[in-house]
């Protein structure tokens, strides 16, 4: 995985299946992305922990930590506690809203890997805490996102 204009490569879109089954293709998609930025968190935690900077492990490990919980969420929420009937009955989906949310989603990951690469994992402190913090801030917009997307789901079903 790892781009945007890989995401939705084979997809046939959001109103040509079940809801269900189309959610578990972009979110398997979106896992695999999540998992991809954890070897990276994982690769730089080791890193820091061979050069003894606490400070800076700490910090990886409370990001790294995010990022798994992120995953768990994505893996174990269900769309929708519908039935599947009625999953099935919906035609109308925004497809240009959810793939812009995807989009947007798989953005944030790339934004948060991409600084990983970029600081070593050895910079000075100032500049990792600097990248931290925007990091902090994809993953807490990547969350929304997400929660957006499922609101999505329920504003469509309940409209």
């Amino acid at each position: 995985m790892g781009t945007k204009e890989s995401l939705h490569e084979g997809f046939p879109g959001y109103n040509t299946m079940p809801l269900e089954e189309a959610d578990k293709f972009v979110r398997e998609r979106i896992c695999g992305d999540i998992d991809n930025l954890l070897a990276h968190f994982n690769e730089c935690a080791e890193k820091v922990r061979k050069q003894g900077r606490e400070k800076l492990f700490s910090e990886v490990e409370s990001l790294r930590g995010r990022v798994a919980r992120i995953k768990k969420e994505m893996e174990s929420r269900k769309v929708l506690c519908l039935s599947g009937d009625l999953l099935l009955g919906i035609t109308h989906l925004d497809e240009e809203q959810l793939r812009s949310l995807d989009l947007e989603m798989v953005g944030l990951l790339d934004e948060c890997r991409q600084r990983v690469d970029s600081m070593s994992c050895s910079e000075a402190d100032n500049r990792a805490l600097e990248n931290f913090s925007r990091m902090n801030t994809c993953l807490r917009m990547f969350e929304e996102k997400f929660h957006e997307k499922l609101k999505a789901y329920r504003k469509e079903v309940f409209s």
